[in-house]
């Protein structure tokens, strides 16, 4: 008999896992097969929630529109990745990945133009891809390894995430500097953003509207806003309080 049912109504990818994932467990969500055509993994969608979910509890201290590079190669991480990116809330910037001894490729230009957070890969790719890693050291990211747990490092010598301070930068509308009662002010920032965020910040900023870098497409640069902090850059007559 033919089933006139309607079938559920989904806002969002999150919104189809979950349900697939309490509905149909067991069922295949995602298989990789080799070049032969031969099954290499699978991936449930019960496995594809639970393993999401533990990237997106990784992310858990990410700001709304964070972004975050995902450096994969072939297989299953990267939809791993890509949902738990979603799940958290964060923008996932798919990469291809370099090639070896070549400058020529349009990673700079990308990670200028999104300025992202966090980087994203596997410990089988950070072993045997190092090369793939140190280009990206001279970037402020927070580096996830999908096969290690929170807290682990890659090993003595490899590119680590480096906690650096908890830094609040916010542009202020000329009319609103006038009376501005700054101590007033920061302290309730602070305030609000330890109670909806369990952050306890470093250091607020204040500066005049256009201080802060951002790309041609209007993105803020937020590696760049980072550096300008911590080497003091910003102009002295655009930054209100610290």
């Amino acid at each position: 008999m033919l089933d006139t049912r309607r079938p559920p109504f989904f806002t969002s990818l999150v919104d189809l896992l979950r349900y697939r994932a309490t509905k149909q467990p067991n069922d295949r969500a995602y298989v990789f097969l080799s070049d032969q055509g031969q099954e290499e993994s699978v991936l449930t969608f019960a496995e594809l929630d639970q393993r999401a979910s533990d990237v997106a509890a990784r992310l858990a201290h990410s700001q709304i529109g964070d972004r975050a590079l995902l450096l994969f190669g072939p297989g299953l991480d990267f939809i791993i990745a890509y949902f738990g990116c979603l799940l958290a809330g964060v923008i996932a910037v798919p990469l291809m990945l370099p090639r070896r001894n070549s400058s020529l490729d349009s990673s700079a230009s990308i990670l200028a133009d999104c300025s992202p957070h966090f980087a994203m890969t596997n410990a089988h790719l950070s072993s045997t891809r190092p090369d793939v890693l140190e280009r990206f050291q001279g970037y402020k990211m927070e580096w996830i390894i999908l096969d290690q747990g929170l807290g682990q490092p890659l090993d003595e010598n490899r590119l680590l995430p480096t906690p650096g301070p908890k830094v609040l930068v916010q542009e202020v509308e000329r009319m609103h500097r006038r009376d501005l009662e700054i101590d007033e002010i920061i302290g309730c920032i602070r305030e609000a953003v330890a109670n909806e965020h369990e952050i306890a910040l470093d250091s607020i900023v204040l500066i005049r509207p256009g201080s802060i870098p951002k790309t041609t497409s209007g993105k803020i640069q937020r590696s760049l806003a980072r550096e300008m902090w911590l080497q003091n850059s910003f102009k002295a007559t655009d930054v209100l309080s610290t």
